[in-house]
């Protein structure tokens, strides 16, 4: 067993023995043959991060245990660990269609990881704190890192993820992260956008994909905990520290306010996000509960969901 042993309980017949593990897995051994199979596994700790590799059908995380594992979606199986003693992993994204991933970790250090061979194909040591979000963009071509402190990398993924540029904040916001625009059918590449946490962090700035060159800043006033494009990108979506989700127009008169959802959960809002025809948001809170909103309904009923 990959840990201490728990719990045990044979079946009736006295052939099978079920066993439980400290490292939670649960499986069961067949004394007629020997054979063991595992039921279940789960990581030894606080989960920090995950994404959804679709071309492998696996789920990635990263806990605080110091693994990364990879999950089959049908079966719930765990297919691979990676385990990193030495570094935590903090942050994880999945190339949307080559069989890789890119980890940031608390060195400051983002990996390369090759699922198939099951490899680190790359590292990069751009910055010397922690790593807090990565992304990259729908059509695999671009990379971007953003540090604890604000700074920012952007990496070109065709190019065996060499950076081509840096970006740096003088006075660092509490949250970091970046999202991507989504690549909506027909409209050309360059059409698309990134957005990365602003100066103090109490406002968003987006940039061309192309140019990398501002094209707006978002001024939220509150301090912003995270945001994403919605799908159908006419709007912005942001979380606050303060528990409110903000929407932003993000058409003709970029930036204008449109609505807010206050009082989504009791307590923190810990993740959100939106399904593919934009007509659900989902949220996730420190009340142990997970909320569907009508995507739609919010401009005119408040508690919607």
């Amino acid at each position: 067993h990959e840990g201490t042993v728990s719990a045990v309980d044979i079946s009736p017949d006295g052939l099978k023995v079920v066993c439980g593990t400290s490292y939670g897995s649960i499986g069961i051994l067949d004394k007629s043959n020997q054979n063991y199979k595992t039921l279940l596994r789960s990581h030894t700790a606080e989960i920090l991060a995950m994404d959804y590799h679709k071309q492998k059908h696996n789920i990635i995380t990263v806990s605080r245990d110091k693994t990364i594992r990879l999950w089959d979606i049908e079966t719930s199986d765990e297919i691979y660990e990676f385990s990193s003693p030495l570094d935590q992993p903090l942050c994880v994204t999945a190339h949307p269609q080559l069989p890789i991933f890119a980890c940031g970790f608390e060195s400051g250090k983002m990996r390369i990881f090759d699922i198939d061979t099951t490899e680190v194909v790359d590292e990069f040591s751009q910055f010397n704190k922690p790593l807090r979000s990565l992304r990259y963009d729908n059509t695999g071509r671009l990379l971007i890192a953003c540090c604890q402190d604000g700074s920012v990398s952007i990496h070109n993924a065709t190019r065996q993820h060499l950076p081509i540029k840096m970006m740096h904040l003088e006075l660092p916001p509490e949250f970091v992260q970046v999202a991507f625009s989504e690549q909506v059918p027909g409209e050309d590449e360059s059409a698309q956008k990134f957005a990365i946490m602003g100066e103090y962090g109490n406002n968003v700035v987006i940039y061309d994909t192309e140019s990398f060159l501002i094209q707006h800043q978002v001024m939220v006033n509150h301090v912003v905990k995270s945001f994403r494009f919605a799908n159908n990108n006419r709007d912005l979506v942001v979380v606050t520290k303060d528990c409110k989700v903000r929407f932003y127009s993000l058409m003709k008169y970029e930036g204008i306010f449109l609505r807010e959802v206050s009082n989504c959960h009791r307590g923190n809002i810990t993740g959100m996000s939106i399904s593919a025809n934009s007509g659900y948001m989902l949220t996730g809170g420190e009340d142990n509960m997970i909320k569907i909103w009508d995507y739609e309904a919010q401009k005119t009923a408040p508690y919607y969901f």
